[in-house]
C-alpha cells in the first residue's frame, strides 16, 4: 500500500530548515522531497493501520519542529 502527503509551509527559510531535520529520518520505506516551500512525504506500508500510524509519526515530526523554529524565534527578538 502507497501513501503520501504535501505540507506547504509559508516561510521558505523554515520548509529548508525542516527538510534538513527531517531527511535523517527517512527511511528505506520513507522517501523526504523538498520542491520550493513544499515538503512531500511519500512512503509504503502493508495496511491501512500502518499508513495511518505512518501519516500521524511524521505530522508530529513536522510539528514538533516548526514549534522548536517558533520557540528559536521568539528567543532571539
Amino acid at each position: 500500500m502507497k501513501g503520501g502527503f504535501s505540507v506547504k509551509l509559508v516561510a521558505d527559510e523554515n520548509v529548508k530548515i525542516i527538510y534538513e531535520a527531517l531527511s535523517v529520518e527517512a527511511v528505506q520505506d520513507a522517501k523526504l522531497y523538498l520542491d520550493g516551500n513544499t515538503l512531500t512525504l511519500r512512503f509504503q506500508a502493508d495496511s491501512l493501520s500502518s499508513l495511518r500510524t505512518k501519516v500521524n509519526v511524521w505530522l508530529r515530526l513536522i510539528k514538533v519542529c516548526v514549534d522548536t523554529i517558533n520557540v528559536i524565534s521568539m528567543l532571539k527578538r
